[in-house]
């Protein structure tokens, strides 16, 4: 900001805020993104202990976590002809799965469910 005082000379007054400076400094950019990163930690912590309070004054037990067992899955199996293997990513459907029986049936291939 530039004003004209009592003389006649032009003097230059810094204003209070300089917002165009504000976010120029790195340092000053990860300090404040230090303190939100820590704040949204110290809240999600909070919100946790709360659950926990809540669930133990309700009597609710704490369920133990399930123990997955252990899957074995293969890339690669050796066979003496032409096989062709489909997987399904899906759940039985009422509607189709019976479908995909049935064509398969009118095939003559066998369908093998684990």
């Amino acid at each position: 900001m530039v004003t004209q005082s009592s003389g006649s000379a032009l003097r230059y007054i810094r204003p209070l805020l300089d917002t165009a400076k504000v976010w120029r400094s790195p340092k000053k950019f990860m300090l404040i993104f230090r303190f939100l990163l820590f704040s949204l930690v110290i809240s999600v912590g909070a919100v946790a202990v709360r659950a926990d309070a809540v669930a133990s004054q309700t009597g609710e037990k704490p369920k133990p976590a399930a123990t997955a067992e252990p899957g074995i899955s293969f890339d690669w199996v050796h066979v003496d002809g032409p096989y062709v293997a489909m997987t399904f990513d899906d759940g039985p459907s009422a509607k189709l799965t019976p479908k995909l029986l049935d064509l398969l049936a009118a095939h003559h291939i066998k369908p093998h469910f684990s």
